[in-house]
């Protein structure tokens, strides 16, 4: 009898803090407050409850190699579902002109410009398949993207090495394409030099980190963040999901 006592007991206390979270999290209009969450592995695992219910904004990751780590879900870009793993607005307040472990472990404010850790990218890419999209604000005020369906961050022994591909569309496939995309690319920090330059190192040329190649191309981290010309981006935010992901 006591054992079934405490069966019921231990089940009401998970039904409460079940109806505790989804009364009062999803709906939080401060979005830079961690919501309680049912267990997710990624933001897209947000998906199953109703878009009202659902805010862009901080949560809070309880299973998976992440456990209490807090992560920014975009879910209303390309159908949501989205973590946003670099934000770089024009006259930001973080600098990105960082060393190598600043790099590894991330920097800024999730609510604003920041950069989540190549760390825990390479931890978030290292099992099954992950898309990318960046979405960037022009110069003009317009606004554009880049997706595709391949994405993944080596390990510190491989110095972070990028991996993307299989552009899908957008404003130009300019991570593979070209004399000089950083597919492929170690990450570079000032000091750090895994670029292709000899004269200079990129990272100290353009005072942010990146998958240089020998300095041109796209490089979000730049401040203000930049393409070659004719583009020139006053926002920009990196974000992935797994491929897994229901979209629809």
């Amino acid at each position: 009898m006591k054992i079934l006592q405490l069966i019921i007991l231990a089940l009401s206390l998970i039904l409460i803090n079940a109806n505790d979270c989804n009364d009062h999290c999803y709906n939080d209009d401060d979005s830079c407050t961690p919501k309680c969450t049912q267990p997710i592995n990624s933001c897209c695992d947000l998906r199953v409850y109703p878009p009202t219910r659902v805010q862009s904004g901080v949560y809070k990751m309880y299973k998976g190699p992440f456990v209490g780590a807090n992560i920014y879900c975009d879910m209303v870009t390309a159908d949501g579902g989205w973590i946003v793993i670099q934000r770089n607005s024009k006259d930001g307040p973080v600098s990105f002109n960082r060393n190598w472990r600043e790099y590894e472990i991330g920097f800024g404010d999730l609510c604003g410009d920041f950069w989540y850790g190549l760390e825990a990218i390479h931890g978030l890419t290292k099992y099954g398949q992950w898309e990318m999209r960046v979405d960037f604000v022009k110069q003009d005020g317009s606004l554009s993207y880049i997706h595709y369906n391949q994405f993944k961050v080596g390990s510190a022994s491989e110095e972070y090495k990028l991996t993307v591909g299989g552009y899908i569309g957008g404003d130009g496939d300019y991570f593979t394409a070209g004399n000089e995309p950083p597919n492929g690319r170690m990450f570079t920090t000032l000091d750090n030099d895994n670029d292709v330059w000899n004269e200079r190192n990129c990272a100290d040329y353009y005072k942010s980190g990146w998958w240089f190649y020998s300095c041109f191309d796209i490089n979000p981290n730049f401040q203000p963040p930049h393409y070659d010309s004719p583009y020139i981006a006053v926002n920009i935010e990196v974000k992935i999901h797994p491929k897994s992901c229901i979209l629809g």
